[in-house]
């Protein structure tokens, strides 16, 4: 019966993983909004289970929900520290991450290509 059990945990712990979960990382590009917005600049994504946290000069490690569809497509949003609402629009394929994201605060748009670390 402990050997089932502990089967069991194994298997469970094995499913809770997914196969986004890493740490990626790449740039974000402008692509609408004014001159107060950042430019092209370097930034990263760390996935574990349901989470995706963003880092890049200005905030480190925002936290969103993460809960992909079976295509790798995703969407979500989060408060950034100014209080301004920022909604993601993504696909993932275990390998790069790609997302449309919009700060309804400050009207910027930026595209990110994120490419996934080796584990």
């Amino acid at each position: 019966m402990a050997r089932r059990l502990a089967a069991v945990g194994i298997i469970m712990a094995a499913a809770a993983t997914n196969a986004y979960d890493g740490a990626y990382s790449g740039e974000r590009s402008p692509t609408a909004g004014g001159t107060h917005c950042a430019g092209l600049e370097p930034v990263a994504v760390s996935i574990a289970g349901s989470t995706l946290k963003f880092t890049n000069s200005e905030w480190r490690d925002l936290p969103m929900r993460f809960d992909p569809r079976p295509d790798g497509s995703f969407d979500g949003a989060f408060e950034d520290p100014s209080g301004h609402v920022v909604a993601v629009r993504g696909e993932a394929t275990g390998t790069a991450l790609d997302a449309d994201v919009r700060n309804y605060g400050s009207g910027c748009e930026h595209h990110w290509h994120l490419t996934k670390h080796p584990p």
